[in-house]
């Protein structure tokens, strides 16, 4: 049955549809023109005969095919005449006979209409003055507000700079766009990061975000600069494209570093007097078997082994203290955790013994090496250690476990016996300057979780008051993929 034949039976619609002084349509499923009503012939520059039949793309538009194909196949998709769905939006650009641009607001809807119950489309369009699209102006401002943005904004295509705002050409310190755009993305970008890179372009690609990340950038001068990189898929020219976002952490990290070894230097202060302690006993015991030796003409060879010990243990010792307090730049090397938290509790075992303090271990088989900046990381376990001892001034155990968690992450476990956090200021530790110790100042933890982070891992604490306190940091096996 023709579709005048099924307008017939609904007269007051029909009237309506053929007076209203906006552009009205009814299309087939398929986007096929039924019926047109006489503004929206004049606005499109076609009788009802010339549109009859044919479809709503062939004066589309091509940028707006797709777009109106997806309108189109949710409508298909939707119930008709369900008065609870709001209408489909979309604009819409027709190509004129004229061959002018013809901008319309489409509000679409699917209904059922005449005895037969057939389903169409009910199009309104309303025509736009202008003859861009509405989105055309607002990406303009965009674009503009984005190169005047302190914040270096780029865009990456197929590993090469497409776009550069001004921010990021004077973070890069180039001249000009031109030594930025069109270059490989990877000359741009540390060594140490390229695999990270390529790992985090694929997750990008297949539509799984990724966290922000520290790394270094080689700018055109060949200066190394510190930044946190966002990034996030985008469409850019109508291909897939990565939109990223360089924030310069330079004097951040600066600040860090320096805290960091502020911090260091002032934990080395306060193991001086442990150490001391730690170093007089075996200086004694090298001077009593040296007078043994004197005395008794040379014929206790075996001293001589005593002695080697001794002094073999007072440099372990000040090799460790040395290593501790000498400023190095971070370096992330393969390292054996259970050799680092050896070395560890060498330089805290003075201070337990005066407390009455005793390590107990338990590593798990078979832990790989982690990834990790050593110095940094004897930092942050002198910190966690000391912090345990101290908490039992009376003795007790510290317990350090090691294990696994899943394929690509370690978990260490430090548990004491002291006195625990309250409940109310355990969400405070590791903030600048909180402390439960009388003559602390908190930074110790600060920078233990700064340095955990700047690791990829975590960090947790579970307290208990009159029970202890554990400590409980999850590291990624390679500290730069996680």
């Amino acid at each position: 049955m023709a579709i005048q034949h099924q307008l017939a039976a609904h007269p007051l619609f029909f009237r309506m549809f053929q007076h209203i002084p906006i552009g009205m349509a009814i299309l087939s499923e398929t986007g096929t023109w039924l019926q047109t009503n006489p503004v929206l012939q004049q606005w499109l520059g076609c009788t009802g005969e010339e549109l009859h039949n044919r479809t709503l793309f062939e004066y589309t538009h091509p940028e707006e095919t797709e777009p109106l194909y997806m309108l189109l196949l949710q409508l298909r998709m939707n119930p008709a005449s369900d008065m609870s769905r709001e209408p489909l939006l979309i604009h819409y650009r027709y190509i004129h006979k004229n061959g002018q641009e013809e901008l319309f607001r489409i509000l679409a809807v699917k209904e059922t209409i005449g005895p037969e119950n057939s389903n169409v489309l009910v199009l309104t369009f309303d025509k736009r003055k202008q003859t861009e699209s509405p989105f055309a102006k607002s990406e303009e401002q965009y674009r503009e507000l984005i190169e005047e943005l302190p914040v270096a904004f780029l865009i990456q295509q197929e590993c090469r700079w497409v776009y550069a705002n001004e921010a990021a050409v004077r973070l890069l310190d180039a001249s000009d766009k031109s030594q930025i755009l069109g270059m490989d993305v990877f000359g741009f970008i540390h060594s140490d990061f390229h695999d990270l890179l390529q790992e985090r372009m694929k997750l990008i690609r297949g539509g799984e975000s990724v966290p922000p990340l520290k790394q270094k950038f080689i700018t055109v001068t060949g200066q190394l600069v510190d930044v946190e990189v966002s990034a996030c898929p985008f469409q850019y020219e109508e291909q897939f494209a990565i939109f990223i976002i360089l924030r310069d952490i330079s004097e951040s990290q600066k600040a860090q570093e320096l805290l960091q070894a502020s911090e260091k230097l002032s934990l080395v202060g306060q193991l001086a007097a442990a150490f001391a302690h730690e170093i007089r006993n075996p200086l004694t015991a090298v001077k009593g078997f040296i007078s043994l030796i004197q005395s008794s003409g040379g014929t206790k060879p075996h001293y001589y082994d005593i002695i080697t010990s001794e002094i073999t243990r007072m440099e372990q010792i000040l090799s460790e203290m040395l290593l501790l307090a000498k400023p190095q730049a971070a370096r992330f090397m393969p390292c054996d955790i259970r050799v680092l938290l050896a070395h560890v509790t060498t330089l805290i075992e003075m201070q337990a013994v005066i407390n009455r303090v005793e390590f107990a271990t338990e590593y798990e088989n078979g832990i790989p090496n982690l990834e990790c900046d050593e110095n940094q990381m004897k930092q942050v376990f002198i910190n966690l250690l000391k912090n345990s001892v101290e908490a039992m001034p009376g003795g007790g155990r510290v317990r350090i476990e090691v294990g696994s968690k899943g394929f690509d992450h370690i978990v260490v476990r430090i548990i004491d016996e002291g006195c625990g956090i309250p409940k109310d200021k355990l969400p405070r530790v590791g903030q600048p300057f909180f402390t439960t110790k009388e003559k602390g100042t908190g930074l110790g933890m600060m920078v233990t979780f700064r340095i955990i982070e700047n690791h990829r891992g975590t960090v947790h604490i579970a307290s208990e008051e009159g029970k202890g306190t554990t400590v409980e940091i999850t590291l990624p096996v390679s500290a730069q993929s996680a």
